[in-house]
């Protein structure tokens, strides 16, 4: 663990389970003020 409780901005590129399949969890361990999805 690295410490880190809050994440100011959050930004998935493309929905590639590489880039977006943690999300569920990182949203449950930390605060997470704005996430930020490509169309």
């Amino acid at each position: 663990s690295r410490g880190i409780d809050h994440i100011d901005a959050l930004f998935i590129t493309h929905e590639d389970s590489d880039h977006s399949g943690s999300i569920p969890f990182i949203l449950e361990a930390v605060d997470v003020d704005r996430m930020y999805v490509s169309p």
